[in-house]
């Protein structure tokens, strides 16, 4: 009886280590082809995840494949970061990934896709969240319009904050994934009870491709942090 109970022991503990991981779901994808002037393709690959786990998580790596109507593998890729790069339990985060300058001939034989997430528990970037707001705005420049966020940072901390990290997902009117761009204060430092403003812009040429694909700009959801040593 004593043997038993040791087992049953043994395997709640087992169980219970095994489930207290974090876990990287994916819960939104969106796969863009692009065309160039060159002819080419650039396929943006954009990913929603959330850590359905009971720890924190980060990536370790997604591997993206892309198929023709046969099933045979077109191209592969793989990134390694995520924003943020750790994600406590119940957060959510995105993947990005940009295959750049695909023939056309491969471009236009993509029928389908797979995604494998692999999360990471041992190695955990540490990061500390800075406080801020973000507008976005398209401000005309010229003959044209430039799409501009900025971002309201704000120091509540008792030291200085040096050269955080900003992230911006765009998202349509409708709510599909537009871009996923980021940017370092690089050189900034904000002292204690201070507040910053910084201006990311988006790149004109994405708001007119957003446009000639009949989308427009609904929403920005944004994030700040510094990755500590």
């Amino acid at each position: 009886m004593k043997k038993l109970l040791a087992i049953v022991l043994l395997l709640c503990m087992v169980c219970s280590s095994a489930f207290a991981l974090g876990n990287l779901e994916r819960t939104e994808t969106r796969v863009v082809r692009e065309a160039k002037d060159n002819g080419k393709f650039d396929i943006n690959v954009f990913m929603q995840v959330k850590n359905t786990g009971d720890m924190p998580v980060s990536l370790d790596k997604a591997d993206i494949y892309l198929y023709d109507a046969n099933n045979t593998v077109l191209d592969d890729d793989s990134t390694y970061s995520m924003y943020p790069p750790i994600l406590q339990p119940g957060e959510v985060g995105y993947i990005y990934d940009w295959m750049y300058s695909v023939e056309a001939a491969i471009a236009n034989s993509i029928s389908s896709y797979s995604i494998n997430i692999a999360p990471e528990h041992k190695y955990l970037e540490e990061i500390q969240k800075v406080t801020h707001t973000a507008t976005y705005a398209e401000v005309p420049y010229y003959d044209d319009f430039d799409p501009i966020v900025t971002f309201t940072v704000t120091n509540d901390t008792a030291a200085a904050l040096w050269e955080p990290d900003l992230v911006v997902v765009v998202r349509s009117a409708e709510g599909k994934i537009l871009d996923i761009q980021t940017a370092t204060m690089y050189n900034v430092g904000i002292p204690a009870g201070s507040v910053v403003l910084y201006e990311m812009d988006l790149g004109s040429y994405n708001l007119e491709a957003w446009k000639a694909a009949g989308h427009t700009v609904g929403s920005v959801e944004t994030f700040a942090y510094i990755e500590l040593d």
